[in-house]
């Protein structure tokens, strides 16, 4: 089960979830501070940020750079290794069959592969719990003080993993005070396990004395006894959230695809039905005083998500695992051996059956939604790795994307980026996963532009859509210029719409090409290629080159006919709309992709494209002369299946 926890949680971490949210990104800053010698025990920036995942991902980022990789490869290491400390604490607390069925519920549980596949540090603090659990129970069994010291080191180290772990000491004084009668004679053990945790945690506690406002920062925003955040209904407040936390488990779970796939509770429908059976299994045998210290943990690790103002928070509530698979678990193997012992193995075996069915079908969903839901690609701010990888591409080092359209190789001309202050500074994802280099400057910085060295380098400009012409004359004269449109993001807030944060323009060396076709107004048409990307749509990729420049607005078309019936069409502005004619310049070289969809029962090819451009204001055409010194409206080509790339 380890090793398909592994496979579950390692492959593709680079881009699922797709993007890199800013908090993941912030714990990667530090632990690139922390990789530079900086080793600091509370990291009060983003609203103050507990050291031991940061400390972890230092090492993970060295191996693998400034990466998204880098930063969820320590909460995918933690992930997986949850599964194997989920058997070890049931084994100690129930047996070896009950921490079986635990760790085979835990492998595919859609929570835990959210939390494993991301760069949060709430990830580090049910690993560095369990263990600490499995440890004390272990001393309970053995009555070996080593064992309470372990437990005691460990559970005192959860106080340096996630902010939920300040309620962890009271889950284990409440767990033990209620199960007393379990821990006779164990008094000298337990002080030691005290001792053990007071001096692990005795250096954060001194910094958070000192450092009071900074360690409670984000406590006290999301209080939801603050005033500035109850509103005056504190009670209600509180009510609303027990509600809410309940449902949650069983219902309806976190709705932020950063932290779950919106939604989808804690349990599913068979781990719940398989809660309430162990629940009544275990009260009612011997298993009572294992399963009541189960439920004063849960009980009491649920008040970081309910005394916190938002809808259940998964992150919070990381601390319920693996405690919380344990009723499951413990009716799970009741009721195999109920139907063992009535001899009816094939209905027994139904129930692995049904839980490895909805493990695989978590798997399935997890899967499905981040690589294709809308939603997790705003939450997970997917321009921030788009604008990183483009400037790192076009300069020849640090993290890439495989998946975006490829820029220009290197022509063995100087590179320069040149970015707009807000876009650089888009989120702390693009100050982690671009790649420090001299060669990238503001857009504030261009006042300082040589003419004389622009006109010797190849550039990336890099810019807010609306603000694109105020900054078009840095790209270098006589070079071609190929738009890259970003992904679009949206706020959370609600009714927040969708919008485009950046648009890029690469300058590159032009190849040497005759033109084909030349137009009216000093525009030539180079060269051209059809791609079929994908079933029913035909992607038509054009090379204008500008003589002079044209000073008028014209719009390209391209349609495509087949036995002289329109099929399909696209009119519009060279360069999706971002480098109109009317801003080309001498010299320029304009790449222009256009994306024709084929109606139903359509293929592309056979058939014809004509290609040209008219003027908007009356649609009359650019008359078009061939190198046969033919006149017409349009160039013309033939499409075949041999044409298409």
């Amino acid at each position: 089960m380890t090793l398909l926890a592994a496979l579950l949680r390692l492959p593709l971490l680079d881009r699922l979830p797709p993007g890199l949210y800013h908090d993941e990104a912030y714990n990667g800053l530090d632990a690139l501070s922390v990789s530079q010698g900086q080793h600091a025990i509370f990291f009060p920036a983003n609203n103050g940020r507990e050291p031991l995942h940061i400390y972890l991902m230092s090492l993970t980022v060295q191996l693998f750079g400034r990466t998204p990789l880098g930063v969820r490869a320590a909460g995918a290491f933690l992930g997986t290794l949850l599964v194997p400390l989920t058997f070890a604490l049931g084994k100690e607390m129930f047996g070896k069959q009950v921490g079986l069925w635990a760790a085979l519920m835990a492998t595919p549980l859609i929570w835990l592969l959210c939390i494993s596949r991301t760069g949060f540090r709430a990830g580090s603090l049910p690993v560095v719990s369990a263990a600490g659990l499995a440890a004390l129970w272990r001393g309970q069994r053995t009555r070996d003080r080593r064992w309470f010291a372990l437990a005691g080191a460990l559970i005192g180290a959860t106080q340096y993993t996630y902010t939920s772990a300040r309620f962890v000491p009271v889950a284990l004084g409440l767990g033990v005070l209620l199960t007393w009668r379990h821990w006779r004679g164990l008094g000298r053990h337990l002080f030691l396990l005290l001792i053990c945790m007071t001096l692990v945690m005795l250096p954060l506690a001194a910094y958070a004395l000192t450092h009071r406002q900074v360690f409670l920062t984000r406590t006290q925003q999301l209080f939801i006894f603050n005033p500035d955040v109850h509103q005056g209904r504190p009670l209600a407040l509180l009510g609303d959230q027990l509600i809410e936390h309940l449902r949650s488990c069983f219902l309806v779970g976190d709705p932020y695809p950063r932290h779950n796939v919106p939604g989808k509770p804690m349990l599913d429908p068979v781990a719940s039905l398989l809660f309430v059976i162990g629940l009544f299994a275990g009260l009612v045998g011997r298993a009572r005083p294992r399963i009541a210290f189960s439920l004063s943990w849960i009980a009491t690790m649920f008040l970081p998500g309910m005394l916190a103002k938002g809808s259940p928070g998964f992150l919070r509530l990381s601390a319920l695992l693996p405690l919380l698979l344990f009723p499951p678990a413990l009716g799970a193997q009741w009721l195999w051996h109920r139907l063992r012992r009535a001899k009816k193995p094939v209905v027994a075996w139904l129930l692995p059956a049904a839980i490895a069915a909805v493990g695989i079908r978590n798997v399935l969903t997890y899967y499905t939604y981040f690589t294709q839901d809308k939603t997790a690609f705003y939450h997970f701010e997917v321009p921030s790795t788009e604008i990183a990888a483009y400037i790192n591409q076009f300069l020849g080092h640090g993290y890439t994307r495989d998946d975006l359209p490829s820029l220009p190789a290197p022509s063995g001309l100087p590179r320069s980026v040149y970015a707009a202050d807000e876009l650089l500074n888009f989120s702390a994802s693009v100050t982690f996963l671009v790649q420090p280099d001299p060669r990238i400057h503001t857009l504030t910085e261009a006042h300082t532009v040589d003419d004389a060295i622009a006109s010797e380098e190849e550039r990336l400009l890099v810019v807010v859509p609306s603000t694109q012409a105020s900054y078009l004359h840095l790209l270098p004269p006589g070079r071609q210029i190929q738009v890259y449109v970003g992904s679009a993001m949206q706020g959370e807030h609600p009714g927040a719409q969708p919008f485009l944060p950046h648009v890029m323009y690469a300058a590159t060396r032009p190849p040497d090409l005759t033109p084909v076709a030349h137009f009216e107004e000093g525009i030539s048409l180079l060269d051209y290629h059809l791609e079929q990307t994908e079933p029913g749509t035909l992607e038509v990729h054009l090379r204008w080159y500008a003589h002079r420049a044209p000073g008028q607005y014209y719009t390209v078309f391209v349609h495509l006919l087949q036995e002289d019936n329109l099929v399909s069409q696209h009119d519009g502005p060279p360069a999706y709309e971002y480098y109109p004619t009317n801003l080309w310049r001498e010299g320029d070289v304009i790449v222009d992709i256009h994306r024709l969809a084929m109606p139903p029962d359509h293929s592309v090819a056979p058939g014809s494209l004509r290609i040209g451009l008219y003027r908007p204001d009356d649609l009359t055409r650019l008359q078009c002369t061939l190198a046969d010194g033919q006149t017409q409206d349009s160039f013309a080509l033939e499409v075949s299946d041999d044409s298409l790339q």
